[in-house]
């Protein structure tokens, strides 16, 4: 703890005064944390603040007074929280790289150009299905909305083909075929 204040002291002095050893003065020099003048004094203030922004909060401290240590440890954890918070997200972002990274290309266009002939396959039999019930039929509107409800049948069962490839339902039809025009 400090005792007293001095503007300028040598390493033994600025050690006695702080209460800790000359070789950790030393040891602080060499680490850059304090800055020794070209006569080899010590700035008493200045090499107080230093310790103080470059300090470890959570390792205790002979030379940061009791009731400064509080504001120090919190911007230190502060910033420690952070740096984790961060390193936790670009964790996350990797694993989700990996893992979609990992998708089976052939296995994808073998699924699509199923679904593609299946679908392909759907529409094409619609007029046989359907040209025994409008033979009999006059009402376009009637024939309008069977027509209509094949195709509906054929889309609902394409979008559900789709989420079995990907293994997720897309947003929305819009998302998934790119843009508008293509859905």
């Amino acid at each position: 703890m400090v005792k007293k204040k001095k503007a300028l002291m040598t390493k033994s002095e600025f050690a006695r005064e702080t209460g800790v050893t000359k070789g950790r003065i030393s040891q602080l020099i060499r680490d850059g944390t304090l800055q020794e003048r070209k006569d080899g004094r010590l700035d008493f203030d200045k090499s107080i603040r230093r310790i103080k922004t470059h300090r470890d909060p959570s390792r205790p401290s002979k030379i940061i007074p009791e009731n400064e240590e509080g504001e120090v440890a919190d911007g230190f954890r502060r910033a420690r929280t952070a740096k984790e918070v961060f390193k936790a997200k670009l964790t996350e972002l990797e694993y989700k790289k990996e893992t979609s990274a990992s998708v089976d290309v052939k296995e994808i266009k073998g699924g699509i150009f199923e679904l593609y002939r299946t679908l392909r396959d759907t529409f094409q039999n619609i007029p046989d299905r359907l040209a025994p019930v409008f033979a009999g039929e006059t009402d376009i509107e009637k024939i309008r909305l069977m027509m209509k409800k094949e195709i509906d049948r054929a889309n609902e069962d394409f979008w559900k083909g789709v989420e079995t490839i990907l293994g997720a339902k897309p947003i929305s039809q819009f998302d998934f075929m790119g843009g508008p025009g293509r859905v």
